[in-house]
């Protein structure tokens, strides 16, 4: 009997933590998937709107990825974590620049959510930033000034 409480209590704690992140997710009628556009996309890639194929994971996080169906190397792929409050994501951000910090020289990004950090070198070459209680992973494309353009989109679209 006691088993069946705990697994009813943490059934009912993952059922309640992914309505309230999918709440979050769709406050603007959508996922965060579809914050970067097609339009977007292809300027950002310097592709065609119509070489562009979108796959989305909305599962948690939402892992987004946008590429180029005529050259793999030319690919959009960013996570969306919208994590429990402020203070958890901080910690994850923390996390992520502590262990991001022994592969790659670490930069502070001003002006970009709440706190950002680019890990930039030949190894990695990722943007993290967080804004609120969302946390955002940018993995590709691997220059930071496309990268950056990507988290300008992906902050507009967050209330």
């Amino acid at each position: 009997m006691h088993e069946r409480k705990v697994l009813l209590f943490f059934l009912c704690a993952f059922f309640l933590g992914y309505a309230t992140t999918a709440a979050a997710a769709a406050s603007k009628g959508r996922g965060p998937c579809q914050a970067v556009s097609k339009a977007q996309a292809a300027d950002i890639l310097g592709v065609r709107q119509s070489d562009l194929l979108v796959q989305t994971f909305d599962d948690l996080p939402s892992r987004c990825v946008i590429r180029s169906k005529s050259n793999f190397l030319k690919s959009i792929s960013f996570s969306v974590y919208h994590e429990g409050g402020a203070a958890e994501a901080k910690r994850d951000f923390d996390k992520m620049r502590q262990t991001l910090g022994i592969l790659s020289k670490i930069e502070t990004v001003p002006g970009l959510g709440d706190a950002a950090f680019w890990a930039g070198d030949d190894r990695v070459k990722r943007l993290a930033l967080i804004k609120g209680s969302i946390f955002i992973d940018i993995r590709s494309p691997r220059k930071r000034a496309q990268q950056e353009k990507i988290a300008r989109i992906l902050l507009s679209d967050i209330h």
